[in-house]
Order: structure tokens, then C-alpha cells, then sequence
């Protein structure tokens, strides 16, 4: 019941960040911004979020859905968040079947 009503939260959360740019509230520049932050501070989120590496991992598959974020953006994730992402399965799966892989820039 809990990953059920994660999993929505971050449906939801993927959408909003979706119609943000549809309506032209903020732009994908913006977007990817703020997840470079939120990615950069995860391992101090981690401690308190478990789980976080998870959640993020399944946020930016959302968000790749909605072409909010694209293939060059995942491919420049810092190395050793790239790989804890790659050990959620979701993640790696989607992300292999669009053959995108780590190229750091």
C-alpha cells in the first residue's frame, strides 16, 4: 500500500513539473536545475530518505516520459548517482531499452 501511494506521489509530482512547462510557468532549463540540485545533496537526503536513490531513480523515468527531461540530460548525472540509479530495476530497464548510457560531459 505505501509503494502504491509513492508511486503515485510521484506520478503526481512528475506531472506537475510537466504542466509547469506546458503552461510556460517555468521552463525545462529551470527543471533540470532544480534535479541537479536534488541530485547533487542525495546522499544527505539519503539519511533521512532511505529509499531516496529509489524514488528519484522512478521521478526521472516520469519525467523522461514526458519529455520534461531527455536522454543527453540522464546521460550527464554524476557517475556515482548514475550507478545507484542503475541498481533499481525500473531504471535500468527503461533506461537500457532506450539504449541511453553513461557518457559524463
Amino acid at each position: 500500500m505505501l509503494e502504491i501511494t509513492v508511486e503515485r506521489k510521484i506520478d503526481r509530482a512528475a506531472w506537475i513539473c510537466e504542466q509547469l512547462i506546458l503552461t510556460q510557468s517555468c521552463d525545462k532549463r529551470d527543471l533540470r536545475r532544480g534535479i541537479d540540485r536534488l541530485i547533487l545533496d542525495i546522499e544527505n537526503i539519503e539519511i533521512d530518505a532511505p529509499k531516496c536513490y529509489e524514488e528519484v531513480a522512478i521521478f526521472l523515468i516520469w519525467l523522461h516520459k514526458s519529455n520534461c527531461i531527455c536522454n543527453k540530460y540522464i546521460s550527464t548525472i554524476p557517475k556515482e548517482v548514475y550507478e545507484r540509479f542503475m541498481e533499481v530495476e525500473e531504471f535500468w530497464s527503461y533506461f537500457k531499452e532506450l539504449n541511453v548510457l553513461y557518457t559524463s560531459i
